[in-house]
């Protein structure tokens, strides 16, 4: 009986995780690179295609294993190493399309995606430290995150 009711838990986090819209976004993204990356199996330009295809690749693993977590912060911690992932495949595709590995089009297709899935991170590393605080009874704090937030909307993404 235990073990069904563990399974039960385990699908029911595993569905969850596939309803983050960043989840989602971040298959995409993965598909994608793999895509452009898989004709540079060949010299200089295979590091370059390999190490994108790790960070594309773990970055659905990150963002799933996140909402595996129980605390709030835990979650807030592996959000932030997902999105540290997504830095690095920014200046990597950056990197490819100044080598001519990438064109344009396809550079500015990832980054594209990278920063759709930067702001569903975002969003939710907001909505989690909203829940956080609110679980403190930190009512200052709230405010404070709802300014910065409100200035955050309005600040550029990092290029």
């Amino acid at each position: 009986m235990v073990v069904k009711k563990k399974k039960r838990e385990a699908a029911q986090v595993y569905k969850a995780q596939k309803d983050v819209a960043g989840w989602k976004l971040s298959m995409d993204l993965m598909l994608t690179v793999v895509e452009y990356m898989k004709p540079l199996s060949q010299g200089t330009s295979q590091l370059l295609a390999l190490e994108m295809q790790k960070c594309a690749v773990t970055l659905p693993g990150k963002i799933s294993e996140a909402y595996s977590k129980n605390h709030a912060r835990n979650k807030i911690e592996l959000l932030n190493i997902a999105r540290s992932s997504l830095n690095e495949l920014r200046k990597q595709t950056e990197e490819a399309e100044d080598l001519k590995y990438l064109s344009a089009k396809k550079s500015k297709e990832l980054n594209t995606q990278v920063d759709k899935i930067w702001k569903s991170i975002d969003s939710h590393i907001g909505e989690l430290a909203e829940q956080e605080i609110l679980a403190r009874k930190e009512r200052p704090k709230l405010d404070r995150l709802a300014r910065l937030r409100e200035r955050q909307k309005t600040a550029t993404l990092p290029t």
